[in-house]
């Protein structure tokens, strides 16, 4: 398998796992390590059950851990020897070198000159730890960079570790989906055709002296995008809200006259209803009665206030 199928791989295991509910560093780290070497295993057991007369090609892809240490001890008793060395012998060190960092030994591909590029042979144990520390390293970017970085230090980061996570992925979005959802049911309660909600209203459509909430009456659903149509006393409101928009009314004990027979704005609406004016300030600057709808005040159904015409003693709108 490739390296891209493998870094492809990584990235759908860890995005499945980052979906989930927060938990220690290292549980997490430790889920996401369960995850993928369980999605590479099933893999490997499906295809070799499909194909089981396929021929695989003997290429060290995956070493495990035993296998790693029975090689470094190859490398090193082919070294030691001065003649009679086997053909495998002669192969294993003019492919391979060992490299000591520290205290323990790693092998690495050999290099003809010494400032050469290394890189190194990871056991099937450490794969996963290694594009983790990775992944880290380069800042969590995206996946072609984590490409670039694994291709350019080790060697044979196979590929088939990635084709049977993607088979899963929709799988186990749909089930997280299912699960915010629920959660989501217990502080966003579903309502229905015929309840009534509290409609938060802007500060900048109401007036200091209104009340925070319009008590509507939802007449109509748009399931396919979740929107609801709401109504109010002075008539439907003439936009569409999302669910989180509003706060349902369990126990409304008020009768309410709902209209449907015109549509407006809520700031329309909160204006009709209220009792002070509604939003901004209105005034006039009669100098007669106030008593047509010339005056804006009378027009506006509202009692001039003292911010108009200063001294008309002839107002009869008070």
């Amino acid at each position: 398998m490739n390296l891209f199928i493998f870094v492809i791989l990584y990235s759908v295991v860890t995005t499945l796992v980052d979906t989930q509910a927060p938990m220690l560093e290292v549980d997490h780290e430790q889920l996401h390590r369960e995850k993928f070497y369980a999605l590479y295993e099933a893999k490997s057991i499906k295809e070799e059950l499909q194909n089981p007369s396929k021929k695989r090609k003997k290429t060290r892809t995956v070493t495990t851990l035993a296998d790693y240490q029975a090689m470094i001890d190859s490398i090193e008793q082919a070294l030691a020897k001065t003649k009679g060395r086997m053909n495998r012998e002669y192969y294993i060190i003019n492919k391979y070198e060992i490299l000591k960092v520290g205290d323990k030994k790693k092998i690495i591909l050999k290099r003809q000159q010494i400032d050469k590029t290394i890189r190194f042979l990871v056991p099937y144990e450490q794969i996963f730890e290694t594009i983790y520390r990775i992944h880290v390293q380069i800042g969590h970017k995206c996946r072609d960079l984590m490409l670039q970085v694994c291709n350019k230090n080790h060697l044979y980061i196979t590929t088939e570790m990635i084709t049977g996570i993607r088979e899963s992925v929709r799988t186990n979005q749909a089930r997280q989906a299912e699960s915010m959802k629920t959660r989501s049911k217990t502080y966003i309660p579903e309502v229905s055709i015929g309840d009534y909600v509290a409609l938060p209203i802007p500060d900048v459509d109401k007036g200091l002296s209104e009340a925070p909430n319009l008590i509507c009456r939802i007449v109509d659903i748009d399931y396919s995008k979740s929107l609801y149509e709401l109504a109010c006393e002075a008539g439907v409101l003439n936009v569409l809200f999302a669910r989180y928009g509003f706060d349902l009314v369990k126990e409304c004990s008020v009768e309410l006259d709902i209209k449907l027979d015109k549509q407006l704005s809520v700031r329309e609406a909160v204006k009709e209803l209220s009792i002070g004016g509604g939003q901004g300030i209105l005034k006039c600057n009669c100098t007669a009665g106030c008593l047509t709808n010339r005056c804006t005040c009378k027009k506006a159904g509202v009692l001039c206030n003292s911010r108009c015409h200063g001294g008309n003693s002839n107002c009869k709108n008070k």
